[in-house]
């Protein structure tokens, strides 16, 4: 599962269903973002050929480290989620799923949503067998000019070990009600960006600390 690839999969896990919350239609609009790159190509002008220096090998760059939970955070994490999670039944089409989810604040005034979900399937001892993790924050800042929220939303993708495989950053308005005000913003960190791990150590750090309200 690649994000955002799957984006339309995350958000139908990640995100409560219109008749839960009116978040619902805000992040189906993220279901239609369409995120590529372009190869930028060069044309050579006509003219006689000059001999070319040869080109110093290239040095291999290591790859980017990809954001972890130690793992006794990222056990607490799964022990809360086995815990207290609302398990729903996986089909054909979709796995199943055990979710956490958590609010903060006032939702008239700024607040925080917080999901976490595992998804996975029941093996022939009837037994939950997780595939990976989705985690999603979204932040509701209240705009007093206009009476809409600003919306920060993280969305991270882990395999069963805590550790992140794909992520996304998107920014974008809300009215009250819970309708798009304004289109979502895409904003693809590069790998590496340290802004990424900044952003999935505080949630893992939520979820390893959360406890039922």
């Amino acid at each position: 599962m690649m994000i955002p690839a799957t984006l339309a999969l995350l958000v139908t896990f990640a995100v409560p269903s219109p008749a839960e919350n009116g978040d619902a239609s805000f992040a189906n609009v993220l279901g239609d973002i369409q995120i590529s790159t372009q190869k930028l190509v060069q044309d050579q002008k006509a003219g006689p050929k000059k001999r070319r220096a040869k080109a110093k090998p290239a040095v291999p760059q290591a790859a980017p480290v990809a954001p972890s939970a130690p793992d006794a955070v990222w056990q607490k994490i799964v022990e809360a989620v086995k815990k207290d999670g609302k398990y729903k039944a996986g089909n054909i089409m979709m796995p199943g799923s055990f979710t956490l989810e958590d609010v903060a604040g006032d939702p008239k005034a700024d607040h925080t949503k917080r999901t976490i979900t595992f998804l996975g399937m029941l093996n022939d001892e009837e037994q939950f067998e997780a595939m990976g993790a989705m985690i999603v924050s979204m932040k509701h800042t209240l705009d007093s000019k206009t009476g809409n929220f600003n919306v920060d939303m993280w969305m991270f993708e882990t395999d069963v070990y805590g550790e992140v495989t794909d992520s996304a950053h998107l920014t974008g308005q809300m009215t009250p009600d819970g309708k798009p005000a304004a289109p979502p913003t895409p904003d693809k960190p590069a790998a590496g960006d340290p802004k990424i791990k900044t952003a999935y150590d505080a949630e893992t750090k939520f979820w390893s600390e959360w406890s039922p309200k």
